[in-house]
């Protein structure tokens, strides 16, 4: 930069005044007061849609790769569990007997036929890897789990009905004053 001074006080001047000073500044100027930058090829809104419309794709993509551990046959049984705490939760807090519950909000074949299909591929999509050959082992926890649940339902029912018994088993009965033969019933 040839920096030439000014006629005052001797200071340099701030403006390149070579060639290529002159070049470059020549360059940088603006054509207009308020430049008008070019439109993008796609809005915003339209971006985002493509990534969202990829990734769909991709999660798409996953879930195909998702190996099918669990049938709906293997699940249905859940329902019949959701039922069973359902009841038990209602007969403690309501108290009601628990098997006119159970008659009332169990869900029907075709019901729990339909519902298990969903559920297969979700419990499928959610499970550790590991588990793929373990469905058996799985399904045997949880129906052990659920005739748990419903094994204390009917212990309770047959401690009411042995505390039933005891207590009519303890109830003292009127005593018949004693007879003697031949001499008639006259109430007292």
């Amino acid at each position: 930069m040839a920096t030439t001074f000014s006629r005052k006080r001797g200071r340099p001047r701030k403006i390149d005044l070579s060639e290529a000073g002159i070049r470059e500044a020549n360059r940088v100027v603006q054509e207009t007061a308020f430049p008008i930058e070019p439109e993008p090829e796609f809005t915003e809104t339209e971006q985002r849609l493509g990534r969202d419309a990829e990734a769909k794709k991709r999660v798409a993509a996953a879930a195909k790769e998702i190996p099918q551990i669990f049938e709906p046959e293997q699940v249905a049984w859940v329902f019949d569990a959701y039922v069973a705490i359902l009841c038990f939760v209602y007969s403690i807090t309501l108290k009601i007997e628990f098997k006119l519950l159970q008659d009332e909000l169990s869900f029907s074949e075709d019901e729990k036929k339909i519902m298990a299909v969903p559920l297969a591929k979700i419990c499928s999509k959610y499970a550790p890897s590991s588990w793929a050959g373990m469905s058996s082992e799985i399904q045997l926890i949880t129906s052990l789990g659920i005739w748990t649940v419903a094994s204390f339902q009917r212990a309770r029912n047959v401690a009411v009905k042995a505390a039933e018994k005891q207590r009519n088993e303890n109830r003292t009965q009127p005593v018949d004053r004693m007879r003697r033969s031949g001499e008639p019933l006259v109430p007292a």
